[in-house]
């Protein structure tokens, strides 16, 4: 479902139904080799991640109906869409295997845990995983 309004170069491809997949800003970052930078936050909320969902295929790959509050024609409006299901569940799992992999450390600022990642290998890993771990 595409919503007319103002878009740019960087997300004009970018549609409700994908909004994580190679045309999404999300996959433009990973098309640019650039970084995943977590501030405080674990794996499990790590966005990138998502694009590895879509390039996985594992057999109980499936579609839910997602929700977004949106601007349509300067009005606020609830939109619904199916995309692939947004199950997280094992985001930390990756994160903390691709580090021991990398043999990462994380380091810390101030109480926050600081991880800075290149998005490319991290997604490519995630991918992996996936496709050998989930059912």
């Amino acid at each position: 479902m595409a919503v007319k309004g103002t878009r740019n170069a960087q997300t004009a491809d970018c549609t409700l139904e994908n909004s994580l997949v190679e045309g999404s800003p999300i996959g433009k970052l990973y098309e640019l080799d650039g970084y995943v930078l977590l501030l405080g936050a674990p794996h499990s909320n790590n966005t990138a991640l998502h694009l590895a969902k879509y390039r996985a295929d594992w057999s109980g790959k499936s579609t839910a109906q997602q929700g977004a509050a949106m601007l349509v024609g300067g009005e606020r409006r609830w939109m619904t869409f199916d995309d692939l299901d947004m199950d997280t569940a094992d985001f930390q799992a990756i994160g903390a295997a691709y580090e021991r992999q990398i043999e990462y450390t994380p380091c810390r600022i101030g109480r926050a845990t600081v991880r800075f990642l290149r998005q490319r290998p991290l997604v490519d890993f995630a991918v992996e995983y996936m496709n050998a771990n989930r059912k």
